[in-house]
């Protein structure tokens, strides 16, 4: 009967609610779908994302149920008969290994509202928060940039770049896009355990820093005779407290997750279920960390001359 709600009011109840201990609201899933069963624990930016959304349901006063989705001894059919005998209210996916979870089970999201946290997905289609990739990269190559290093490259592994839709290697070409022809370097694919091919790429392109997400890149540039930051910069794209010294950006992967929460929250107190027509983005900002590992440099246009960066 045309009723509008009244924003201060409405504002006023928020912070009454805000001043309150919370009181159970509803419990909800959180759907581990990684391979391994451990990775939400033992992944540093996974740990951190539920971290987030574990202390962000904790003051909505949501409690949170894990299940591992891949679990052999449960079938996807048994595990959607669990989950709904339980009441659960709402799932939050985290750990996914690509863009797209097993149509098994589908009748979750068409019943459940539900989000995706870290990546895009592309089915089932529902709403999910990220890291901003793309700004993520964007930033750390114009620091770099800024720091005076003039040709700096990207060693990323093409699997990781592909689950975030190449956001890094497409800003990286941005970024780097104004630079002399001589000094646009090729991303370098790294190859979990296997020195020679970004041994091949450094010798052939003499990058004066590297962007990386990989922390054995460090270690191999050691193994060559490079000293870091002295005769190679390097920066990293998801610092974490298990990363210590390094400049690069903090991708706040514990805000990630509240940002997943949030969106939840959300869609229960809208009553809303099933596949949204329209999803959902919510992209949390890096922030840039000074580190010791990309510092000022001095004289970089004589830097591609120098013999240092060919000691790989």
């Amino acid at each position: 009967m045309g009723y509008r709600a009244n924003p201060t009011v409405a504002k006023l109840m928020f912070q009454l609610r805000a001043s309150r201990t919370p009181r159970y609201a509803a419990t909800l899933a959180l759907l581990n779908a990684a391979p391994d069963p451990t990775y939400l624990k033992s992944v540093p930016t996974f740990r951190r994302w539920v971290e987030g959304a574990t202390d962000r349901a904790g003051q909505l006063g949501f409690s949170i149920d894990t299940f591992w989705m891949h679990d052999p001894a449960i079938r996807p059919a048994r595990l959607i008969s669990i989950i709904e005998s339980r009441g659960i209210q709402g799932l939050l996916i985290a750990g996914i290994q690509g863009n797209r979870l097993p149509e098994a089970f589908d009748p979750l999201w068409e019943r459940l509202p539900s989000v995706i946290v870290g990546v895009r997905p592309e089915w089932p289609q529902i709403h999910f928060a990220s890291n901003d990739q793309y700004s993520t990269m964007l930033r750390c190559a114009r620091e770099i940039l800024a720091l005076g290093y003039r040709c700096p490259g990207l060693v990323i592994e093409p699997l990781v770049d592909g689950i975030v839709d190449f956001k890094f290697s497409a800003a990286f070409r941005v970024a780097t896009a104004a630079l002399p022809a001589a000094d646009q370097i090729p991303v370098c694919a790294h190859e979990r355990g296997r020195q020679e091919p970004f041994r091949k790429w450094f010798r052939e392109h003499r990058p004066d820093a590297i962007i990386t997400l990989h922390d054995d890149i460090r270690k191999w540039l050691e193994m060559g005779g490079n000293r870091v930051p002295d005769d190679v910069g390097l920066a990293h794209l998801d610092l974490g407290p298990q990363i210590e010294g390094w400049s690069g950006i903090d991708q706040i992967s514990e805000q990630v997750g509240s940002a997943a929460m949030d969106l939840l929250s959300g869609q229960i107190h809208r009553n809303e279920q099933g596949i949204p027509p329209f999803p959902k983005c919510v992209l949390i900002e890096g922030r840039w960390v000074k580190g010791t590992t990309a510092v000022k440099q001095k004289g970089a246009a004589k830097r591609r001359g120098s013999s240092a960066a060919a000691a790989a």
